[in-house]
């Protein structure tokens, strides 16, 4: 019997992965066998199948999944549904949020107009939630779910439990969301700058090299010829910690190269970026035998040691060094990530930072720049968003002019004022000069 209920998930490039994610949740749940599930992009096209669908089905959810720093865009999307589509005229309509904003701050999320926070990881509180509403139980009592009642009282269950990866598909053949494959959740690192920890928890999860193989060889047969995988620290794939599982990531990288061949295998390069500390000869070398990437991205932040162990980062000065050495000699080229306007730095710390950044390209690597952005969840969630100096402005913009330097720092310094602002305001506290 065809169920009276649809789900519309809204969203674009930035949470294709994740959108793709719980999708495939619901097509392995054996209780959506003919679930209508629709994608749009935000804006008018989504309000118009969110319509469409109203006029069909009994009970209508509209998915979102997002970042802190998409907060501002989704609130005016949300607002512009509302506007369209109000409660008092569409109570069948049902707007639900995930992702990593609504897990770490889902009152604020609550307060933009949703209906629903899925609270962690979603692959078994979406579907649970999707049921419960589909069959008029009790969504409030999901576990991952927080609602808000019509006198203002808030609901909680508390988290969505981690998953085994495993158990889960990293996308959706059946509605044709495929894209790179989560190999590795979680971080067993406390960087103060960093979300991932509280997000996805201190213990790595690793998706089995027979599972991963299986969902490459999903890819190739639906016509997606690239291959590329999702991790924290891709080196770090199959281990507890830092230090590389090379069995492992020898046998995920050779059957991957097999099946879609070298020049088609990525990893170490976006999304799946490595830690200076997990960056080996030997490692380097399976990466350079089996992959067509010709770079590694490395998570350095700062050539402060001071810096370092003030973000509680793990890893050294030296191993920066060491890492864009390897990867040199591997004939890989270092793309070094570098994190500027991080709270408690001083013109020293930025000093020592661009010695750094000189010493790194004259040996072959590029700098990847960003501006210090406070992510809820993160220690460092509450701090002001960073800001750099010109002097550090014009050296960025000299070695930008030398195709050294890269990266969307300027737009992150503007972006985060704007969404912190608004954070401040639906938390109901100042804004942190």
């Amino acid at each position: 019997m065809s169920m009276d209920l649809a789900v519309l998930l809204v969203g674009g490039r930035q949470s294709w992965n994740s959108l793709s994610a719980l999708v495939g949740a619901l097509e392995v749940d054996p209780r959506f066998p003919d679930l209508e599930v629709r994608f749009a992009a935000p804006g008018p096209e989504a309000i118009a199948s969110a319509s469409a669908l109203t006029a069909r089905y009994g009970r209508v959810i509209v998915g979102f999944s997002f970042m802190t720093p998409d907060l501002p865009k989704v609130a005016a999307q949300v607002a512009q549904l509302r506007q369209a589509l109000p409660r008092v005229d569409h109570p069948q309509l049902h707007l639900v949020a995930g992702g990593p904003h609504a897990t770490a701050s889902w009152r604020t999320t609550l307060a933009l107009g949703f209906d629903y926070a899925v609270v962690g990881e979603g692959e078994v509180a979406f579907p649970e939630l999707v049921w419960q509403l589909a069959t008029g139980g009790r969504p409030e009592g999901v576990r991952g779910v927080a609602s808000q009642r019509a006198d203002g009282a808030y609901l909680t269950t508390g988290r969505a439990r981690p998953i085994r990866l495993d158990d889960y598909p990293p996308f959706s053949p059946r509605y044709r969301r495929h894209g790179p494959i989560e190999i590795t959740r979680g971080c067993p690192h406390r960087c103060r700058f960093c979300a991932t920890p509280f997000l996805t928890g201190r213990h790595p999860r690793h998706r089995s090299p027979r599972e991963v193989l299986r969902w490459v060889e999903s890819c190739l047969a639906n016509g997606v010829d690239q291959i590329r995988f999702i991790a924290p620290n891709s080196l770090a794939y199959g281990s507890a910690d830092s230090t590389p599982h090379l069995e492992w990531l020898e046998e995920l990288l050779r059957a991957t190269s097999e099946l879609a061949g070298r020049r088609n295998t990525f990893l170490g390069s976006f999304p799946s970026e490595v830690r200076p500390d997990s960056v080996t000869p030997e490692a380097v070398e399976l990466v350079a035998r089996y992959c067509g990437n010709d770079n590694l991205v490395i998570g350095a932040q700062s050539g402060s040691p001071r810096m370092l162990e003030r973000m509680q980062r793990g890893h050294t000065v030296e191993d920066i060094y060491r890492a864009v050495e390897i990867a040199r000699a591997a004939g890989l080229i270092a793309n070094v990530d570098i994190i500027f306007g991080l709270p408690g730095e001083t013109l020293e710390d930025r000093r020592l930072t661009l010695d750094l950044i000189d010493r790194l390209t004259e040996r072959g690597a590029r700098i990847h720049s960003h501006t210090f952005m406070p992510l809820p969840g993160a220690a460092w969630g509450r701090c002001p968003p960073g800001r750099i100096d010109k002097e550090t402005e014009r050296r960025l913009g000299a070695l930008a002019l030398r195709g050294l330097q890269y990266g969307t720092w300027q737009k992150q310094a503007a972006k985060a004022q704007g969404w912190c602002r608004l954070l401040a305001q639906l938390e109901g506290r100042p804004l942190q000069p």
